[in-house]
């Protein structure tokens, strides 16, 4: 097993756009989430491609203005159907190795927080994966906002680590459970 990243993309760009055309044309859940609109690869810092004789897993560290200083780690996070097991399991070495890559490339672009976030509610993922990362934190009690719409799956939970050691909290918008209601697949914030 070896990753490639973005420096190396000329070697697995074709293998990837290959597999993604196979995500596209599955029966996949979450196949949307991999199109060239959900998926546009210059939104990423790094590309963590995991090699064994072929593509059998990625992940990117990805960017977003809103974000501020922050990046999404395992973004997009992706093993392929013969090895996937039947959920995430955050201790698996596929996950660490991407991780790996990811936070010495976000420590590199020296930014001071990189999150990993599941769509709500990801109660038991949350608890999984502090308890095999144990120096990422996480608020249950809270929704952070992932991306600037007000729609559910924009709300999501986050697991996150200070990668700069700086005393700022982690900074993105959040919503307590408890003052938010769900409407039309919208949050809307009690009073």
């Amino acid at each position: 097993m070896h990753v490639l990243t973005n420096i190396d993309k000329k070697l697995w760009i074709d293998d990837f756009e290959y597999l993604r055309n196979q995500i596209l044309n599955s029966n996949d859940n979450l196949k949307n989430n991999y199109s060239k609109q959900n998926l546009d690869l210059n939104d990423q810092d790094e590309a963590t491609i995991v090699y064994d004789n072929k593509i059998i897993a990625f992940s990117f560290l990805q960017k977003r203005k809103f974000w501020g200083n922050i990046n999404r780690s395992l973004s997009r996070y992706y093993i392929i159907p013969e090895i996937r097991s039947s959920r995430f399991k955050s201790g698996n070495n596929i996950t660490k190795l991407m991780l790996n890559v990811q936070i010495k490339k976000a420590i590199s672009l020296e930014r001071e927080f990189v999150f990993i976030s599941r769509k709500y509610p990801s109660f038991k993922w949350q608890n999984n994966f502090i308890s095999v990362f144990n120096e990422w934190k996480n608020d249950v009690d809270h929704l952070y906002q992932v991306c600037q719409n007000n729609s559910l799956s924009c709300w999501q939970h986050c697991v996150y680590l200070n990668i700069k050691n700086v005393n700022n909290s982690f900074n993105l918008p959040k919503v307590n459970l408890n003052n938010m209601k769900i409407c039309n697949g919208c949050i809307n914030f009690c009073n």
